[in-house]
């Protein structure tokens, strides 16, 4: 009897260690199940998390190994492109219309200034050589005054012509009408004397007016050359020196004649 019931509390002794081991399996099932959900909430919390870093390297704010190198020659090509625009648009700038407007203008006063110096001169030289081939009364005196008039009057057209072309107005210029006042001044002078007197101021005139026309002329020819101007225009200023030191040199000869002239017949003058 005893043995009996040792042997149905032996059995259920162990159908209870069956069922804590049952309950221990489902338990650690349980945990290994919550620890399985643990680790997918982990998962998705560091996919979640990987997001944002994977949107920012987009951005080019991230550092991910794989994810940078897109965005880099993203932003490398965006850079080249924009520092082939931004030298574009330099390049531009330098070159604009603008600019050249502004150059344009600078080198049309300065022509302006230089040809409306000449016409006065050429006016006074045609004026006065006109005035003195009626009135001189030394036969190489007249001779030079006549080639005043056809000089510079040739010299006049050539200047009046590129300055017509390139619409250049002369007369308004200061540096005309200062010349012009200058030039009717001299005339005014010439013409208030007579004989032998008249013909040597006539030609010391010429010789002070030439040494000054010679040096402004050689003075722009030079500064047309060097800041590149057209080839017309310094071709002008070129021809106009030419033919100008040839002048300076003929008064100054005739004018040094008339002064030995006087000095040995000074009852003649």
């Amino acid at each position: 009897m005893l043995r009996t019931r040792w042997m149905i509390a032996a059995i259920a002794a162990g159908w209870m260690g069956v069922a804590g081991a049952q309950g221990a399996g489902a338990g650690s099932g349980a945990g290994a199940g919550g620890s399985g959900a643990g680790a997918g909430k982990d998962t998705s919390s560091s996919a979640g998390s990987r997001t944002p870093g994977s949107a920012d390297m987009q951005s080019g704010t991230g550092t991910g190994p794989r994810d940078s190198a897109t965005p880099q020659k993203a932003d490398e090509k965006a850079m080249g492109t924009g520092s082939s625009a931004g030298s574009t648009s330099s390049s531009t700038g330098a070159m604009g219309p603008s600019d050249t407007k502004s150059t344009g203008q600078a080198g049309s006063t300065e022509m302006t200034a230089t040809l409306a110096t000449l016409h006065a001169g050429n006016e006074v030289e045609v004026q006065a050589g006109k005035y003195m081939q009626q009135q001189a009364t030394n036969g190489k005196v007249k001779d030079f005054a006549k080639k005043m008039v056809d000089d510079h009057t040739a010299l006049d057209e050539d200047g009046q012509k590129y300055a017509q072309k390139h619409s250049l107005d002369l007369t308004t210029a200061p540096e005309y009408q200062a010349k012009s006042t200058e030039s009717k001044s001299m005339l005014d002078e010439l013409k208030s004397m007579q004989g032998a007197e008249r013909d040597r101021h006539y030609m010391q005139m010429m010789v002070a007016d030439h040494q000054k026309d010679v040096s402004e002329v050689k003075q722009a020819a030079q500064a047309a050359k060097q800041s590149g101007q057209d080839k017309e225009y310094t071709k002008l200023l070129g021809k106009a020196e030419k033919k100008m030191e040839g002048h300076l040199k003929d008064a100054q000869k005739i004018s040094r004649d008339l002064g030995s002239r006087q000095a040995r017949t000074p009852a003649n003058q």
